[in-house]
């Protein structure tokens, strides 16, 4: 976690959070769409988007992509998450989680754009390292963690 904490200066948490929209059609049905033709032979994965606001902070608002899962090797998937159908049942409820806003201690250029800020879904406080981890891996600013079978 030291490198992790070396990259931010600031950390803010709200919690409060109410789902506030999901990927809805004209009718209000849920949109949910499907991965392009994957290269490792793996069933396609369907996805749909959430929006989460807090009510301790409007401006602490996040969009969590929820994905299917692949089970058997890849020849099936399932939502071990929030189905698209069982969101629509949450819709301006309270959910658990927090948004994590981080200021980071400089500007990272990131896809061509300079990042100076991250806000991050966070599901439980014991995810919280895994999540930040997980966004900093993706965002090229800390290399990936190997695992080892020791």
């Amino acid at each position: 976690m030291q490198e992790i904490n070396a990259l931010i200066k600031n950390r803010k948490k709200y919690g409060g959070l109410v789902l506030n929209d999901f990927s809805r059609d004209e009718q209000g049905q849920p949109v949910v769409k499907m991965e392009k033709e994957r290269e490792d032979g793996k069933k396609r994965r369907q996805y749909y988007n959430l929006s989460f606001i807090s009510t301790e902070s409007l401006a602490a608002s996040r969009v969590v992509t929820v994905w299917q899962s692949h089970q058997k090797n890849g020849e099936e998937v399932i939502w071990k998450g929030v189905s698209p159908m069982v969101a629509q049942m949450f819709l301006g409820k309270p959910v658990a989680g927090y948004v994590l806003m981080l200021d980071l201690n400089e500007s990272y250029e990131v896809n061509g754009n300079l990042v100076e800020k991250m806000t991050l879904y966070v599901p439980t406080e014991e995810d919280e390292e895994s999540v930040i981890r997980a966004a900093f891996e993706q965002a090229e600013l800390i290399q990936k963690e190997v695992k080892t079978g020791i």
